[in-house]
């Protein structure tokens, strides 16, 4: 019996725009508290930043959380200052 080797692992770099978007969403616990919802905005997020979404309120109203403790509104203006404050949207 042979076994294969296992695949490697590529880690992204710190300047890569999906990392940044992930560890932006990471700091959204007090807002998002599920994990899988965090993980999903950065799907809708990345989404927009490939121009296949137009705006942020359309991501947010795709996305719609379920566990958010806020309402849409606010978590527009949440994530828009997330992003700002990231350097990731100016």
């Amino acid at each position: 019996m042979t076994t294969k080797p296992p695949s490697e692992i590529n880690y992204l770099s710190e300047d890569e725009l999906i990392k940044k978007l992930y560890l932006a969403a990471d700091e959204l616990i007090d807002v998002l508290p599920v994990r899988n919802e965090r993980i999903r905005l950065v799907y809708y997020l990345n989404l927009f930043f490939e121009n296949q979404i137009n705006n942020l309120r359309e991501v947010i109203d795709l996305f719609k959380p379920l566990h958010c403790k806020v309402d849409y509104d606010e978590l527009e203006k949440i994530v828009a200052n997330k992003l700002k404050e990231k350097n990731i949207i100016k």
